[in-house]
């Protein structure tokens, strides 16, 4: 369970480092009516081999784009732990990335529509340890290409990592900046496409910055500390290395105030994340949206707050759209009552609440971390069954905010259980999961990352709005019975 909010009074900005139906047809499964979930590299619990706690990035990075997804596992031989294994994988293949050195770590957090990846890995020199690399994989290529960065320490040692890769393979991330002989300050940097050097982005304060997002016009979000008045959202066009400032919703009584910038659309809209300042009192995180020129914050809504105006939302991702998606904490009076996914519109500042099955008296969580540009959210809620917490569960959102159960949609002999789903790129979803090779048999279940085809039941943009609260009790079914027969096209039937 992932509880981000509180109902104190001292609630902080949220840094959060986005139809659907139940008989799905698919050629490739056993059975037409389940979708296939394709996994990463495989684990074998009687030899100790093979690769564990596979994971893939939800923010800032974009961890899956037409059915090719990335992220790490750990690798075991014989049960002992030799690496962290960068990994891709699709419906056909797995593969596992090359690192900087044998044996060295790395973990691939980003990938674009042309299929270039972008992450981090170890680095040593024999014995010596180097720090870490931000690293670049072409596509069709394991090999990985190590990214420049701002300097090293007297010992050879440095940290970067890139964050997100644009389509045409600009990627952009953080760097540590060391002068002659001393640690200076992390930096957001961004290295182009056609080369490997670092471009330092230059801060408020000349001190800690990092970059999050870059849109295919080369514009590039984060934030930036402002010395000892917090820190704040930043953008870096494309044609420049130094920051703009963007607002906050409000500060302290002395200047004190936080947000980040988490996401760009190619139009150059921005959404993140600030605290919210009453009077000089804060009252909580808000998500936020900036337009792609000025400065100005807009206030995105919660679904409620306490009787003192304590509320919290925050923003994990938008599409290029302009809509938003992530999480707002509900409250009944002053009663807590966990967080729920939202939706935020375009061109509306309300929080829309996505549908989830049932609560623990009112008390709930639930997120969406991912949205696609046709308005399909991905995330997780947590389930209860007799008012017992049975963890939480992997969950696909329409426009109208009706969900479903991803576990509805797989069979259930599968093996799998799927636990949270991380992206959506057009029709592909990738997320994370336990997998079990044998059911009851001697082989261990483990965590594993999936990949999901959910082209067969996400309709065509223009008839997603189409669905009305008539499809609230079909997927109720399709949550209870695991499966629902008939054509999916009997879901967007109003009649």
């Amino acid at each position: 369970m992932r509880r981000v909010f509180s109902s104190s009074s001292s609630l902080s900005i949220l840094f959060l480092c986005g139809f659907l139906c139940a008989n799905c047809f698919s050629e490739s499964t056993a059975h037409a009516d389940y979708l296939t979930v394709y996994g990463s590299p495989t684990y074998n619990s009687t030899t100790g081999t093979g690769y564990l706690n596979a994971d893939v990035a939800f923010d800032p990075g974009t961890p899956v784009h037409s059915g090719v997804a990335v992220g790490y596992a750990g690798s075991y031989v014989n049960g002992i732990f030799q690496r962290g294994a960068a990994i891709r994988w699709t419906s056909t293949t797995t593969e596992i990335l090359g690192a900087l050195g044998s044996l060295r770590s790395a973990n691939a957090i980003a990938i674009n529509a042309t299929g270039t990846a972008v992450g981090s890995g170890s680095k040593h020199n024999s014995s010596t340890d180097l720090g870490s690399r931000a690293i670049r994989w072409l596509p069709s290529s394991t090999t990985a290409i190590e990214l420049g960065h701002l300097g090293t320490d007297i010992n050879g040692k440095t940290y970067s990592s890139a964050y997100a890769v644009n389509l045409a393979g600009t990627a952009v991330g953080v760097a540590s900046k060391n002068g002659v002989d001393s640690y200076l300050a992390d930096r957001a940097v961004r290295w182009e496409a056609s080369g490997t050097a670092a471009t330092e982005l230059v801060g408020l304060a000349d001190d800690i910055t990092i970059a999050r997002d870059i849109n295919n016009a080369g514009t590039a979000v984060g934030n930036a500390r402002k010395l000892t008045l917090g820190y704040r959202a930043v953008r870096w066009d494309a044609s420049s290395t130094v920051a703009t400032e963007l607002d906050t919703l409000g500060t302290s009584s002395l200047g004190v105030g936080h947000a980040m910038a988490v996401g760009i659309s190619d139009a150059g809209i921005i959404v993140g994340n600030s605290s919210k300042y009453v009077g000089g009192a804060q009252v909580g995180g808000r998500a936020v949206r900036w337009g792609p020129s000025g400065t100005a914050a807009t206030e995105l809504g919660v679904l409620s707050t306490n009787s003192s105006g304590i509320g919290s939302a925050a923003a994990a991702n938008m599409n290029n759209s302009g809509a938003a998606v992530g999480r707002s904490a509900k409250y009944a009076g002053n009663t807590y009552m966990g967080v729920r996914a939202v939706r935020w519109d375009a061109n509306s500042t309300t929080a829309t609440e996505l549908w989830y099955p049932g609560t623990d008296d009112g008390d709930a969580d639930s997120a969406a971390y991912y949205i696609s540009d046709n308005g399909i959210a991905v995330g997780y809620y947590e389930k209860f069954v007799g008012g017992v917490d049975q963890g939480d569960f992997a969950m696909l959102w329409g426009q109208n905010a009706i969900g479903i159960d991803l576990n509805s949609l797989i069979d259930p002999a599968s093996g799998w259980t799927l636990k949270s789903a991380w992206g959506i790129s057009d029709t592909w979803v990738v997320g994370k999961g336990t997998f079990d090779p044998d059911g009851n048999g001697p082989l261990l279940p483990y965590e594993r990352a999936f990949l999901l085809d959910v082209t067969t039941v996400v309709p065509e943009p223009t008839t997603i709005g189409l669905l009305g609260v008539g499809l609230i009790s079909l997927l109720g079914v399709a949550l209870r019975r695991r499966t629902l027969r008939g054509s999916p096209s009997r879901l967007f039937d109003q009649s």
